[in-house]
């Protein structure tokens, strides 16, 4: 709803001391279109187009459509959202897309067909979700092809005094994926990522910022695996100083072609 309005209509109190409530809905426009455009340092100019269609039906159902363009990240996707029996913390997501982007020396190319289900419950929330994903990973030295069924299972808690800027708080994410030639994938794998964020104040307008990621991947063969699955850094949110997911192991030649596992850390103060 756009607004829900409740009054007391106290004056209509009967013998039996019940009061009478009425409740005022209006609906929110039933399509929701926006258009984002701007600039980054990682990506540098960027555009975003968006278009939902929040009731599809009785039901809750709902569609959505998003554009992403710049010249380090292109995604299209298709979401077809359901809520669950308890649809204000519960829905479960379908999805179709295409990604291209842009990691160390190579160029990932990945079609993704997923099914989500994500949980909230307060600063938790959990993500269970199952992706069918054929990649081409383009590297100086030839061409990876893979089709992988990647189950995977998620956690994030965000703790903030405010969701904008805040000046206290913190923000953790555990992901764990993997795919088997057991389940018909191409290659074999497991992996974990593990990235945080700290934050204390020391006054109105000075903060510390502390940041920290952990990857690990169990894989038999390195070079089997997409570039979509391997770790890289380096932008604004994580090593200042160098392109976006432009640090990572170098083959014979000096290529960036991403890592088995991932370290990161850093220590800023920020001040307004």
């Amino acid at each position: 709803f756009a607004s829900v309005d409740v009054h007391i209509l106290r004056k209509q109190a009967d013998a039996d001391r019940q009061i009478p409530i009425q409740i005022t809905l209006t609906p929110r426009k039933r399509n929701r279109y926006s258009l984002g455009l701007g600039y980054g340092t990682d990506t540098g100019p960027r555009a975003t187009l968006v278009w939902e269609n929040r009731r599809l039906n009785g039901l809750g159902h709902r569609f959505a459509t998003q554009l992403e363009y710049s010249h380090v990240v292109e995604t299209a996707q298709i979401n077809y959202l359901v809520p669950l029996s308890n649809p204000s913390w519960q829905q479960l997501r379908y999805s179709l897309g295409g990604t291209r982007q842009v990691l160390g020396s190579g160029i990932a190319y990945s079609t993704t067909l997923g099914v989500n289900r994500n949980t909230v419950l307060g600063a938790w929330s959990e993500n269970q979700y199952l992706n069918l994903e054929h990649d081409r990973s383009t590297l100086s030295t030839g061409t990876i092809i893979t089709t992988l069924l990647v189950p995977g299972l998620t956690f994030n808690r965000t703790v903030s005094n405010n969701p904008v800027y805040p000046t206290h708080g913190y923000r953790a994410s555990l992901d764990i994926r993997g795919s088997s030639h057991d389940l018909g994938s191409d290659v074999s794998f497991l992996q974990l990522h593990l990235s945080s964020k700290f934050i204390v104040s020391f006054n109105e307008t000075t903060r510390l910022l502390l940041r920290g990621e952990i990857g690990a991947t169990a894989v038999n063969n390195f070079d089997d695996l997409p570039l979509s699955q391997r770790f890289y850094t380096g932008g604004d949110q994580t090593v200042r100083g160098y392109k976006y997911n432009s640090i990572g192991p170098l083959d014979s030649s000096g290529n960036v072609i991403g890592g088995k596992d991932l370290l990161v850390g850093s220590m800023e103060v920020d001040h307004r």
